[in-house]
């Protein structure tokens, strides 16, 4: 970062110049830092939110050359910008209006009842129905399912020969411990696990690399109620790191690291819990990277070894004492992590986040919190939403490639340097906020535009926005929790739990309150679609209809939903029934 902003860097306050070599005329700002980067960061704009599910001012109704949706064609430059408040679509045609989606499913196989053992999965437990007892592993390809206390592992490849009736009998099990909450799939230092978390505060830590071989708890965690008695407190909520994420990995695996003699010099990554002490609690956990030798179905995979875990902990009392992370004010259903941020969703209707990777050999905090979002209402669901994988109109190439000559390149200036694009894009534009890139740099012309549309969607960019929902409502928030848009729900999502398709950009929704399977208790899919080149969103639900025997509740409540690449849909209703579902997008009108 120090080094990429070096060339622009000067002692005292210096004349910028932003250029296109191409055509475009030259935009000079004055700067009243000597840092260029931080001189593009200025004021932010004001928003406010639509109400029928997009953001900004007057939502479509802008012409072109307007204060609100600044246009510009080859050679000229954006005018009239307004400093906070302007939300900038960039097309050589004008403002762009994002479209209608059709979102539906095709259903790949089904199974009337997969065999899950003796425990009936409509038999909820005292707190209420499970929030998710099925997830899928990418990297072993199979599905995971806990039903009660007992977990299950089924090879996806399995379960389609079975529905097709050229399989039958039992899938590898594990006995646990009390009656499960919650379970969920992805990393620990890069490392494939479930993690199951249940009614007695037990937290299971489970390998699943393989897909072979008898199952193995890695470590078998005690999250303990705060401020009462020792005992353990109901869990909910699991976050850990996503198998396309690699920032949960603590910097205990650098051998420089000042306490990593004391923990073997192996990579320890974080694991958080929230419980019905109304507490994220979070640990630091190392795999053991010595697996035992001959172990079965481990296939030499580092960290899939059948001796135990290293817990390091991270709170004081204890190696194995976690941090607590964030409290709240009631319970804590559902908490995501990525990008080294914990996000939390409560039922006293705020957020929270905080900053775990940073300093995550003692898990430090600098907490987060949003306001209450709907007053009498609390949070059921959140999770983190790449702002880099939300679909963005129009599709194709940047706004103004049609009218941009191919030799137009762009360079910037400041006294004596000059930053050719090459060198913008690589060490400059990375580390300039998206809300800057969009709002100010874009303007300057097309050419500008055109990259900084390219820029927003990048695999490098690190921007998240967040996605909660309470019972009858949806939003999407910036990273500082500010609203982007609101979405009312047509159906219950009390107890409802989520999945971000980021192939799609489409947030599944699996209900369990619905009293009636077609249409109220169907799957639900929101499309989070973002105007291209600007910071507008548009949040749309579709009922997925999926026909099934069940009419009554609970068995036709969905107690299992998991997305995979491809598109791929799985989900579980309490009557056993398990489905393969294939999320079809187009645009409405389309061909």
């Amino acid at each position: 970062s120090a080094e990429a902003k070096s060339p622009v860097a000067s002692a005292a306050p210096a004349q910028h110049t932003m250029s296109d070599p191409g055509g475009a005329e030259d935009r000079t700002m004055s700067a009243p830092d000597s840092d260029f980067v931080d001189a593009l960061e200025g004021s932010e704009g004001e928003e406010r939110v639509v109400a029928d599910g997009s953001l900004g001012e007057d939502h479509g109704s802008s012409s072109p050359g307007s204060v609100d949706e600044q246009t510009a064609s080859e050679g000229e430059i954006g005018i009239g910008i307004r400093r906070g408040g302007g939300l900038y679509s960039w097309s050589a045609d004008g403002p762009v209006e994002l479209p209608d989606l059709i979102v539906a499913r095709e259903l790949l196989w089904e199974v009337a009842e997969v065999p899950l053992g003796y425990q009936d999965l409509r038999q909820f437990g005292p707190n209420g129905p499970p929030i998710n007892v099925l997830d899928h592993c990418p990297v072993s390809d199979c599905l995971w399912v806990v039903n009660g206390h007992i977990l299950h592992r089924l090879p996806v490849a399995d379960v389609e020969r079975l529905s097709r009736g050229e399989l039958s009998g039992a899938f590898a099990t594990l006995a646990l411990g009390a009656q499960a909450n919650r379970l969920r799939c992805g990393t620990i230092a890069g490392r494939p696990v479930a993690v199951v978390v249940d009614a007695a505060g037990g937290v299971n830590v489970v390998p699943t690399g393989g897909v072979e071989g008898d199952l193995r708890v890695a470590a078998s965690l005690r999250n303990m109620a705060e401020g009462a008695l020792a005992r353990g407190t109901s869990s909910w909520g699991i976050a850990l790191t996503a198998h396309d994420d690699a920032t949960g990995r603590c910097p205990l695996s650098d051998p420089s690291h000042e306490d990593s003699h004391r923990h073997g010099g192996g990579a320890a990554g974080i694991l958080a819990v929230s419980a019905n002490d109304h507490c994220v609690k979070a640990w630091l956990v190392e795999p053991n990277l010595q697996p035992e030798e001959g172990a079965e179905g481990q296939r030499g995979y580092p960290g899939f070894g059948l001796r135990s875990w290293h817990v390091l902990g991270g709170g004081s009392g204890g190696k194995e004492r976690p941090k607590v992370a964030l409290e709240h004010e009631q319970n804590i259903p559902c908490i995501d992590f990525a990008n080294g941020r914990l996000l939390s969703a409560s039922l006293d209707g705020t957020l929270q986040s905080v900053d775990l990777a940073a300093t995550c050999g003692s898990l430090a905090t600098g907490s987060v919190t949003s306001p209450r979002l709907d007053e009498g209402e609390g949070l059921w669901g959140a999770c983190w939403i790449p702002l880099r994988s939300i679909r963005a109109y129009p599709e194709g190439p940047g706004p103004g490639a049609a009218s941009a000559s191919p030799m137009s390149r762009i360079q910037w200036s400041a006294q004596e340097a000059v930053l050719p694009e090459e060198l913008l894009l690589t060490s400059v534009w990375p580390f300039v906020g998206v809300k800057t890139l969009t709002q100010r740099v874009q303007a300057v012309s097309v050419a500008h535009a055109r990259l900084v549309a390219d820029e927003a969607c990048a695999p490098h960019r690190r921007e998240h926005l967040a996605f909660c929902f309470s019972e009858t409502s949806a939003w999407l928030l910036d990273e500082d929790f500010r609203p982007c848009c609101k979405l009312e729900l047509p159906f219950s999502a009390t107890f409802a739990h989520l999945a971000y398709d980021r192939e799609t950009s489409t947030v599944i929704m699996a209900t369990k309150m619905c009293p009636s399977p077609s249409p109220a208790g169907s799957l639900w899919a929101i499309s989070l679609l973002r105007r291209r080149a600007s910071l507008r969103y548009r949040m749309q639900a579709h009922a997925l209809r999926y026909e099934f025997p069940e009419p009554h509740w609970p068995a036709s409540a969905f107690v299992g939903m998991s997305v995979a690449p491809g598109g791929q849909v799985f989900s579980l209703l309490a009557s056993r029934r398990m489905a393969c579902h294939r999320l079809v997008v187009r645009v409405s009108g389309a061909p």
